[in-house]
C-alpha cells in the first residue's frame, strides 16, 4: 500500500511539474491577436488618395476614372468625341498610309495630357498649381503631431496615427515629411520608439525613411501588400511587354465580381466566356500584334506613360529594378534624346530613388531585425494579376507577384502546383511547414521566412481586421513573434461565405473563381479547347433562355 501511494505521490509530482511546460507550449502556438495595446504604430496607405485643387474641388480619384470617359460625368461627349478625332486622324493618314507614326504619338500624348492637366506633376516630377490631397487629411497630420490620440482605455490601435501624404511625389520627399511627423508623434506620446505598418506604396515611403534615418526611434515594422521589390504589371506596361489575353481578362472579370466591385449579369459574363472559348478573339488579337504592335508599342507606350501617370516618381518606385533601365528608354528614349533633356528633373529624381534605396532594399529591409526591431510581413493572393503581359501566369493578389511581395517566396503558377518531388525535397530538409496548403508557394525561401503570412482571397486594395491585428501584434510585442507562435496561420484564407480570415487547409484553399487548369498541348489540348467551348455554349444557352423568361415576364 505504501509503495503503491509512493508511485502515485511521483505521478502527481511529474504532473505538477510538466504541465505547466506543456502549457507554455501550447500556450507558445495560440497567441491572440489583437489590433490595441500600449505601443504607438503608425499606419502609411498607398496610392489612390482623392487629389484636390486650391479651392478644394476635388481632381481625382481613381474611382473617377470613369468619368472621363462619359465626358466628366455631365452627360456631354463632344471634347471626348473630338480628341479621339484629333488622335485618330494621323493614325489613318499619316501613319497607315505613310508609316510615319511621330504625328499619332504627339497627338496621342497632347489630347490625354488635357485630361489629366493639373493632376499630373510637371517635367521635374513636382506637384502644380498647389494641387494635394484633402484639406482634411493635412489637418489631420497637424492634429496628430501635437495630440496623444490614446483611447478611452488607454491604448492605442493602427489606426490611431495614420501618416497623410502626397502619393504622387517622390517617396524620399514624403520620407522627409514623415520624419518630421515621427518627432512630433514621438515628442506628443512621449514615446521614444514607434512602430511602422506599411501598405502598398506606403511601403516604399517606409523605405525610403529607413534609407536616410536608419532604425533610431523605431520599435517594429509591418509590411502588407509591399510593391517595394515591383509591380509586374506596372513594369510590363513601361517596358512595351504587352500582351492582350482574353482569359485573362475574362478571369479579370470574374474576380471583380466575386469580390463585389462590379455586378456583370451573369448572361454577359456567358456571352463572354462563350466568345473567349470559340478562340476567334485570340486569332483577331495575333493578328493585330503581328500587323502593328512592333511598329507603335514603344511610341504609344512613351505618349501615355507621360501623359498620364508617369511623371509622378511613386509609380517608377515600382518598376521591378532589373527593368528600370528598360522603362526609362521606353519613355524617355535612348542617353541624349529630346525627351531625356525635357524630363531630365524627373529622371533625377526618379535615379537617386533606385541608386540610394532600391539599390541596398534587401539591407534595408533586413537591418530592421538586426537592429532588434520587429518584424512581420504580409503577403496576398488568389487573383489574376492586370492582363497586360506575360506575367499573368503569376500567382498574385492583382497588382504585384506574390514572389515579390513576400520578398522571394518561391511559386508556382496560377494554373499549376509545386511539383511533387521539390515538395518531397522540402519535406525531407525539414521545410514541409513552408508550403502551402494549396502547393502554390514554398515560403521557405523568403527574405524573413518565420516573419512572413499569406493570405489568399483578399485582393491588393483590401485590408482586413485579421491583417491590421496579425501585424499590429507583431510589430509592438515586447519578444519577436514568428509564424508559428499566433493563432493566425501563416497560411490564411478568407472565407467566400462569412468573409471571415481562417487558418488555410486542403478543404477551404482552392478560392479562384476560374479554371485553375493549364491547356495541354498538341491533341489533347485541342479536345480540351473543343470541350470548353461546348461547355461554355450550353452554359450560354441556359442563361439566354432565363434572360428571355425574364424579358417575356417584365413585358
Amino acid at each position: 500500500m505504501k509503495k503503491r501511494l509512493a508511485w502515485f505521490l511521483l505521478f502527481a509530482l511529474l504532473i505538477t511539474a510538466l504541465c505547466p511546460a506543456f502549457g507554455a507550449a501550447a500556450e507558445a502556438n495560440t497567441v491572440p491577436i489583437t489590433n490595441s495595446g500600449d505601443r504607438v504604430v503608425v499606419m502609411l496607405s498607398g496610392d489612390g488618395e482623392a487629389i484636390y485643387d486650391t479651392e478644394g474641388k476635388r481632381m481625382f480619384k481613381f474611382s473617377d476614372l470613369l468619368s472621363l470617359v462619359n465626358g466628366g460625368g455631365d452627360g456631354d461627349n463632344q471634347q471626348l468625341l473630338d480628341s479621339v478625332a484629333n488622335v485618330m486622324k494621323p493614325f489613318m493618314l499619316q501613319g497607315l498610309l505613310q508609316n510615319n507614326w511621330d504625328p499619332f504619338y504627339e497627338n496621342l500624348q497632347a489630347e490625354v495630357s488635357e485630361l489629366t492637366e493639373g493632376l499630373r506633376p510637371n517635367e521635374n516630377g513636382d506637384v502644380v498649381n498647389g494641387t494635394d490631397i484633402g484639406k482634411n487629411r493635412r489637418e489631420a497630420n497637424d492634429y496628430n503631431m501635437t495630440h496623444d490620440n490614446k483611447q478611452r482605455d488607454g491604448s492605442y490601435n493602427a489606426e490611431s496615427y495614420h501618416f497623410w501624404y502626397d502619393w504622387r511625389k517622390d517617396p524620399l520627399e514624403s520620407a522627409e515629411e514623415l520624419h518630421a511627423y515621427l518627432e512630433a508623434v514621438r515628442k506628443a506620446t512621449g514615446q521614444e520608439e514607434i512602430s511602422l505598418l506599411g501598405r502598398c506604396l506606403g511601403n516604399n515611403v517606409i523605405a525610403a525613411y529607413l534609407s536616410k534615418y536608419g532604425t533610431k526611434g523605431i520599435y517594429g515594422l509591418g509590411i502588407d501588400g509591399t510593391v517595394s521589390y515591383g509591380s509586374e504589371y506596372i513594369t510590363e506596361a513601361l517596358t512595351g511587354r504587352f500582351h492582350l489575353d482574353t482569359e485573362a481578362i475574362e478571369r479579370l472579370i470574374q474576380d471583380s465580381n466575386r469580390i463585389g466591385r462590379t455586378h456583370l449579369d451573369p448572361f454577359l459574363m456567358a456571352t463572354i466566356d462563350v466568345v473567349n472559348a470559340s478562340g476567334v478573339p485570340e486569332k483577331l488579337i495575333a493578328a493585330t500584334e503581328a500587323m502593328l504592335y512592333k511598329k507603335l508599342v514603344e511610341g504609344m507606350t512613351s505618349a501615355l506613360a507621360l501623359s498620364t501617370f508617369f511623371t509622378m516618381p511613386c509609380y517608377w518606385a515600382v518598376i521591378k529594378p532589373e527593368d528600370y533601365e528598360t522603362a526609362k528608354n521606353y519613355v524617355f528614349g535612348p542617353e541624349g534624346s529630346e525627351k531625356r533633356q525635357q524630363y531630365a528633373g524627373l529622371i533625377q529624381k526618379t535615379d537617386n530613388y533606385q541608386h540610394t534605396v532600391r539599390d541596398h532594399m534587401d539591407e534595408i529591409l533586413t537591418s530592421i531585425p538586426q537592429a532588434g526591431k520587429k518584424m512581420a510581413v504580409i503577403s496576398k493572393y488568389g487573383f489574376q494579376i492586370m492582363p497586360l503581359g506575360d506575367k499573368m501566369g503569376y500567382v498574385a493578389d492583382q497588382y504585384a507577384a506574390v514572389s515579390s511581395s513576400s520578398f522571394g517566396a518561391t511559386t508556382s503558377t496560377m494554373f499549376t502546383r509545386l511539383p511533387d518531388d521539390y515538395i518531397a525535397q522540402r519535406e525531407a530538409e525539414g521545410k514541409g511547414k513552408y508550403i502551402s496548403p494549396d502547393r502554390m508557394i514554398d515560403a521557405s525561401t523568403c527574405l524573413f521566412p518565420d516573419y512572413t503570412w499569406f493570405t489568399k482571397n483578399i485582393p491588393h486594395s483590401e485590408w482586413t481586421w485579421t491583417e491590421n491585428a496579425l501585424l499590429y501584434t507583431v510589430i509592438t510585442a515586447d519578444t519577436q513573434y514568428t509564424s508559428d507562435d499566433l493563432v493566425t496561420t501563416r497560411f490564411m484564407v478568407k472565407d467566400a461565405q462569412t468573409g471571415e480570415v481562417v487558418p488555410m487547409t486542403t478543404d477551404n484553399c482552392n478560392t479562384e473563381s476560374w479554371l485553375v487548369q493549364e491547356t495541354a498541348p498538341g491533341l489533347r489540348g485541342g479536345l480540351q479547347k473543343l470541350q470548353r467551348y461546348f461547355n461554355a455554349l450550353i452554359t450560354w444557352f441556359k442563361y439566354l433562355f432565363q434572360y428571355l423568361k425574364t424579358k417575356l415576364a417584365k413585358g
